[in-house]
């Protein structure tokens, strides 16, 4: 049997039917998806892709690499979702039809370099943080790291962050006791917060703690599946879904699990349930586990009063900042006054917004390193508006979208700095 017909034969199928069915081809998603800005493409559009899919499911196209590539080509940003009338929903969509392509036509090299890398990441990412100083030289600390000689996939002006090998949770305590504690949480990482942005996790821990939260780390979570998921691989993924699952049922009844990467959060809350929805079961604890996982902006927020907060801030910023809203914390998860909020007070009214804040910056995980070309140019869009702002801190809440921006800081030569939101929390309560 060949590949794609497993897929034609399964579950996937009607999955994918049930939402390709549910487009009426008003081409409202045009008007915000950064992909078809760029190209100005039909086939770049949700609505070009779906009427594809229509085709291929329908047997009256043939998938071949062309059409591969061009289903493959969506940053997964969510804007034609939040836009949509009757309800599309993307980010099941575009993971159905990438199963489908990589089943006939495998997926791209790079695409299974990272897949195996989180999967594996005992050997990959030890064997990474060890070659790493001599594929890459060394520069300050914000400027990241530099290729030393031509390399795939890594511009010269792109920045690396420096790889940490064992990671943030084996270099850590089971659990980070407050002093006066008033509650406890437990902190899923995330990939790039245990081996490359190990400072903004141990800066979400000092600011839990000195609000008199307590941090537990589960010490078995693993990826998220997030990369796994929106590439198509979807066993894999569920494995790692079951995997967290299980990890994390240990905390008691109503614990919080916090979170400072928007794709993360965005995967436990809105993909888990959907993703082990053949088992009701799984479905059921999915959805409960996914009704504690909280951003760190939301749970601080949500948790305490903002004039207390305040009060502990007493180290304020003395300068503006802009803030760039990432797609799985905006859209994803509809968090965009918590971190605003946050931001405001700590650099009392020094928030600054920039145009459309919450258009993606151009990283999409793996789509930054498949479709190069198109992220650039959303990235030099959005540096722009970061530009035009005048402020030379720029916030946000991801570890991807920091990458990403640093990078166009770099390449720009804009002279702004990039900082994860946890981090000025950090600096504002003298904890950092």
């Amino acid at each position: 049997m060949a590949p794609e017909n497993s897929f034609f034969e399964s579950g996937l199928l009607d999955e994918l039917k049930t939402e390709l069915d549910k487009c009426v081809r008003c081409g409202e998603c045009r008007s915000v998806c950064p992909v078809y800005e760029q190209l100005k493409l039909e086939k770049f559009t949700s609505r070009g892709r779906i009427a594809l899919l229509d085709a291929i499911t329908s047997r009256d196209l043939e998938l071949n690499t062309p059409l591969g590539q061009t289903l493959d080509n969506c940053i997964m940003c969510l804007a034609c979702q939040e836009k949509c009338g009757s309800q599309v929903k993307t980010e099941r969509i575009i993971p159905l039809a990438r199963a489908l392509v990589s089943r006939k036509q495998g997926l791209p090299f790079i695409k299974k370099l990272v897949i195996k890398g989180l999967t594996l990441p005992e050997k990959t990412i030890r064997q990474a943080a060890l070659l790493e100083p001599l594929a890459f030289k060394s520069l300050p600390m914000e400027s990241g790291l530099r290729r030393r000689f031509p390399l795939p996939y890594v511009d010269q002006n792109q920045y690396i962050p420096r790889l940490d090998w064992p990671g943030f949770r084996a270099s850590s305590p089971e659990v980070f006791p407050a002093r006066g504690e008033k509650t406890t949480v437990s902190f899923f990482t995330g990939c790039l917060a245990n081996h490359a942005f190990t400072q903004q996790a141990a800066n979400l821990v000092k600011v839990l703690n000195a609000l008199g939260v307590s941090v537990q780390i589960p010490k078995e979570q693993i990826c998220c599946a997030a990369p796994m998921h929106v590439n198509g691989e979807i066993t894999i993924a569920r494995e790692n879904a079951l995997k967290n699952l299980e990890a994390l049922s240990g905390r008691p009844a109503g614990q919080k699990i916090v979170i400072l990467c928007a794709s993360c959060g965005f995967t436990l809350k809105k993909v888990y349930p959907h993703l082990l929805a053949d088992s009701p079961e799984l479905a059921e604890k999915a959805r409960a586990m996914a009704d504690d996982v909280m951003d760190i902006s939301e749970f601080l927020i949500s948790q305490f009063d903002p004039k207390l907060l305040e009060e502990h801030f007493t180290r304020p910023l003395c300068q503006g900042l802009t803030y760039h809203d990432p797609c799985h914390l905006a859209r994803g998860q509809g968090i965009l006054d918590q971190p605003r909020h946050l931001l405001n007070l700590i650099s009392r009214g020094g928030l600054v917004e920039m145009e459309k804040p919450d258009q993606c910056c151009g990283s999409g995980g793996t789509y930054g390193l498949v479709h190069k070309d198109v992220s650039q140019q959303i990235l030099k869009a959005k540096m722009i508006r970061a530009e035009k702002t005048g402020v030379k801190l720029i916030a946000t809440g991801c570890p991807a979208c920091m990458i990403q921006l640093k990078s166009g800081v770099l390449k720009y030569q804009t002279g702004q700095k990039v900082v994860h939101i946890v981090d000025l929390l950090a600096t504002a309560l003298g904890v950092k």
